[in-house]
Formats: structure tokens, C-alpha cells, sequence
């Protein structure tokens, strides 16, 4: 572990002693951060830079969690995230890496269009702008014009809302949050299905207005109304982007911007157990048995983990809060195939992200994944990154490319080679659908991924891509909060609120550290 000191108000964080937890050290870290995910980085980052002493623990030799690249005989690829928004000056990312002074070490390309869905008798494009997207979807279902437009409409008038929430908005207030938040009050326990019903009538309209759901790896049915609205809009107002260099990229930007003011980023690190005495927190130990006194830890990590087998002495199981934890349920994961190819012309369109869809039934897979089987006709994404920026080969020929279906933790039979090599054969068929070109004989890379193994690479738990399911009970003020029944012990993260999503996560960051600021200021 090192340190940088990052001004005249900084100072650098010495390592602390192998010594019992008890005992008060000299100088104790101010925050202790379990996980190098882009929350714990966001935050460390940030408290770092604010002159506290800060720590933080990673149990990978490689910060980012979710948002982590790995190269394979000269391919790299995205092990989750590929995309995001909120990359602009003002927007959630953006101002983060302003504020931190990083912003110039980091360039986002934005994609437009961002997305191509094929359907078996339709393709439709996501383009940049609402309008665009009105207009396109109106071509091809004029009948629905006036539905689509009442739609869009709704989602750009809560989306609206979403923009004026305070951070926080005190008990005292919450009998003006309806009259506030009108749209809010009235959608927040509604599901997109119900929603769509309301303003279109043609089922493949609404399948085509409802794809985004499959993003929170959740069907129409039981996916908010709302986390969709804000994601569909929060790409249409912030843009879609990639950061030049892959998703590490921006995870080594904020490691940099942690070192650059003084923070300290112990890698290959895994914290075993938080403790907590007179009901606050003390410190930290490692799994190489090292003890870390610390006045708060952040735990950027799932909620089951941190209070199921990290907290010592633990909270009794009939506490409330740890019942609300209990009640909270995760969304599918994903089985992830990807090929690095040394064919230059892949065949199809230059949009980079597509979406092929065997039919128009959005709710089948999902019967199929509770099974714990899979649905042979089930919606596949295609990722092709390469396409945006070809130094994602190392000789600047050929392509990457990533294909995922949604999938169970433990599929019936469990995780056999025979169940993966035709996962990936029905995957790469379903890639040639939209590149053409796209033959065997080119590959060169051949990785695959299951949610056992997200779960280990990431630590979220099941492999979940956004952390508890983003239901209608389970977003916003129905997700857990930053602050716990310890004292000191805070939470950050898409386990958090305001919800899963790169941008989401950096809003939970960037809150808690400034209520944590203000409250010892």
C-alpha cells in the first residue's frame, strides 16, 4: 500500500499495525472502504480529497468490480458493464471526475444511434433524441402515434421529477411529496406492463416500448415503471458513451484520482470482519488477520454479505432491519460467451449494441429462469466494442465481440461444459442473425462466463448486474439507504439507493460522502 499527498491539508495514511482491534491506535483511519467497485472508489476518492485518512480494501488485484476489462491473446474485453450515461460536465459521472480533477485523463465516445433491436419482422433503431425516437416508432405503428407521444411524454414529465428530488427528504416533509411529486406518488409501485396498457394497444408496440427492461434483467410485468423511465430518459437527455480503453478505464481514473489525494488502495486485500463495539464501529480485519482501527467503514459491498458474515458480533436475526434485508429478492444474471476475431468486416449495420429477439414475448424466459432452465428462444444482446474503438485489438485487426442471454445462478444439472459449449453455440448463431460475416473459422478468442463467475470476479451477489432487483417495491426510498443500526457503519453502492446503473452508483457515492461531510463539519 502507498500513498500521495494530494495538498497541504492531506495527510498521507500510514499503514496500520497487526494489533488487537481493542486497542486504540494513534491514528486510526478516518473511513475504512470495504470494495474497490466504482462506489468505493467514487467515495474513497472523494473523502480522500476532503482530507480524511482513507483505506481502501479490495479483495481482487484488480479495483472496479462490475467495471473491469481483461485481455485474452491480444483481445480485450468488458467482464459486465459496457455502457453508460451521465458521462457530461453536469451529469453523475462527469461532474464526479471534474470535481475530483480527472476529467481530462479519461475520453468518452459517445454512441449514436445507441442500439439496434431486430425483431422477426422489424428492426428499430435507437436513436439520440426523444423526437427521433417518437417519430420512429410512429412510422411503424402509426396507428399508436398518439399513445407513443402520450408515453414518451409521461417519461420525460417523471423523469423531470426525478431531477428536482433533494438528497434527502426529511419524515417531516413526506406529507408534501405527493403534492411535490405528483407522477412519482402516483407510478411508485407501478409496473411497466400496466403502465404501457394504459397508452398503447398494439402488443408489439408495447414489447418494442418495454425492451428496456431487460436491461434490469426483469420482465415488463415486473420490472418499475419508474428505474425504466429514468434509464430510458437518462440516455436520451446524458447521451449513451464508452470510455476510450474499455470499462477499466474509468475504474483506473478513479483509483489514480484515490491515490493522487492521499487514499490508499490496498489490493488483493479481502476484508473478513467489521467490528463494532457499544454499537459503533471500530474497525476492520483482513483475512490475513490484520486489524484496522477505523472511526467509520463504508461497505460497498451486497447487504446479506455484509451483515450475514462480515458484522461482529452480529445484529439478532429478528431485527428489523435485517428482516427488510431478507424480504429484498436479486434479478437473474447473465451467461456471457466472448470471441476476439481476425475478420475486419463483421457484415450488418455500424451500430455497435444490438438486440435480437426470436419473438415478441418479453415475459416466457423469465418463467423459465425461475425453473432454473433456460428458454431456447429467450432475447440475446450483442455487443460488438471493437467497432468503437479498435484499440480493443491489440494489431488494430479484427473484432471483439460479446454475446449474453439472461441465466439462473444454479441452472438444474448445474454449470456443466456440455450446458456452456451449447449456451455458446446457440449464441454465437444467434450473433451471426445480425454479422453476417461473423464465421468460425475466424475466431481466434473463445471465453465464456457464467453468474458464479460474476459473482466471484464482481462479489455481487448471484452475479446480480444491478444488485436487489429493481421492482416496484425495491427502488428508491424502498431500497436501503447509506446509513445502518451501527454507527459508523454506512453503505454505498447498487445495492444502495438510488438503484443499479453506473450513473446510479456514482449518485450513491457521491451523497453519502457529502452528508458524511456536512456531518462532520
Amino acid at each position: 500500500m502507498s500513498s500521495q499527498v494530494g495538498g497541504a491539508r492531506r495527510r498521507p495514511a500510514k499503514k496500520a499495525q497487526a494489533r488487537p482491534i481493542g486497542r486504540v491506535l494513534p491514528q486510526p483511519y478516518d473511513c475504512v472502504i470495504v470494495g474497490a467497485g466504482l462506489s468505493g472508489l467514487c467515495s474513497g476518492a472523494l473523502l480522500a480529497q476532503a482530507g480524511w485518512r482513507v483505506l481502501v480494501c479490495e479483495k481482487q488485484k484488480t479495483p472496479g468490480g462490475c467495471c473491469v476489462s481483461f485481455w485474452r491473446r491480444g483481445y480485450r474485453f468488458d467482464l459486465s458493464v459496457q455502457s453508460y450515461s451521465g458521462c457530461g460536465e453536469d451529469g453523475a459521472i462527469g461532474a464526479v471526475l471534474h470535481r475530483l480533477g480527472v476529467a481530462g485523463q479519461i475520453e468518452f465516445r459517445r454512441l449514436d444511434p445507441a442500439r439496434e433491436h431486430r425483431f422477426p419482422d422489424r428492426v428499430v433503431i435507437l436513436p439520440a433524441s426523444v423526437g427521433e425516437y417518437q417519430e420512429t416508432l410512429a412510422a411503424q405503428f402509426p396507428r399508436e402515434r398518439e399513445g407513443v407521444a402520450k408515453y414518451l411524454r409521461l417519461q420525460e414529465n417523471l423523469y423531470a421529477e426525478i431531477r428536482r428530488l433533494p438528497v434527502e427528504i426529511p419524515l417531516r416533509e413526506a406529507s408534501r411529496f405527493e403534492r411535490d411529486f405528483p407522477l412519482l406518488a402516483r407510478y411508485r409501485r407501478a409496473a411497466l406492463a400496466d403502465v404501457l396498457s394504459e397508452h398503447v394497444r398494439d402488443p408489439h408496440l408495447k414489447t418494442v416500448l418495454a425492451v428496456r427492461s431487460a436491461y434490469f434483467a426483469l420482465p415488463p410485468s415486473r420490472a418499475s415503471f419508474i428505474a425504466v423511465a429514468n434509464m430510458e430518459m437518462n440516455y436520451f437527455h446524458e447521451g449513451v458513451f464508452v470510455a476510450r480503453g474499455g470499462a477499466q478505464a474509468l475504474s483506473d481514473v478513479l483509483a489514480a484520482a484515490l491515490r493522487r489525494h492521499g487514499g490508499e488502495l490496498a489490493r488483493g486485500t479481502a476484508v473478513a470482519r467489521i467490528f463494532h463495539e457499544g454499537g459503533r464501529v471500530v474497525g476492520v480485519e483482513t483475512t490475513d488477520g490484520e486489524a484496522i482501527a477505523a472511526r467509520r467503514v463504508i461497505a460497498s459491498i451486497p447487504q446479506p454479505i455484509l451483515f450475514g458474515q462480515m458484522l461482529t458480533p452480529p445484529l439478532r436475526s429478528a431485527h428489523p432491519y435485517l428482516r427488510r434485508i431478507a424480504s429484498l429478492q436479486t434479478s437473474p444474471s447473465y451467461f456471457i460467451a466472448f470471441w476476439g476475431v481476425t475478420a475486419d468486416d463483421l457484415g450488418g449495420s455500424p451500430i455497435s449494441n444490438k438486440e435480437i429477439f426470436e419473438d415478441y414475448n418479453l415475459e416466457r424466459e423469465y418463467a423459465a429462469l425461475d425453473r432454473g432452465q433456460f428458454d431456447p428462444s429467450a432475447p440475446c444482446f450483442v455487443l460488438v466494442p471493437s467497432m468503437v474503438g479498435r484499440e480493443a485489438v491489440r494489431s488494430g485487426r479484427g473484432h471483439t465481440v460479446c454475446a449474453s442471454v439472461k441465466a439462473p445462478y444454479a441452472p438444474d444439472g448445474g454449470w456443466t461444459p456440455e450446458l456452456r459449449a451449447a449456451l455458446a453455440d446457440r449464441l454465437f448463431t444467434c450473433a451471426q442473425k445480425c454479422l453476417p460475416h461473423l464465421n468460425r473459422k475466424h475466431l481466434q478468442v473463445t471465453e465464456t462466463v457464467t453468474p458464479q463467475a460474476i459473482e466471484h470476479f464482481t462479489g455481487n451477489l448471484q452475479g446480480s448486474p444491478y444488485g436487489w432487483a429493481h421492482t416496484p417495491g425495491q427502488i428508491g426510498l424502498d431500497r436501503p439507504g447509506p446509513f445502518t443500526p451501527i454507527e459508523g457503519l454506512y453503505l454505498a453502492g447498487h445495492w444502495t439507493r438510488p438503484g443499479g446503473g453506473v450513473a446510479s452508483v456514482f449518485v450513491s457515492a457521491r451523497t453519502l460522502v457529502e452528508r458524511l461531510l456536512r456531518s462532520n463539519g
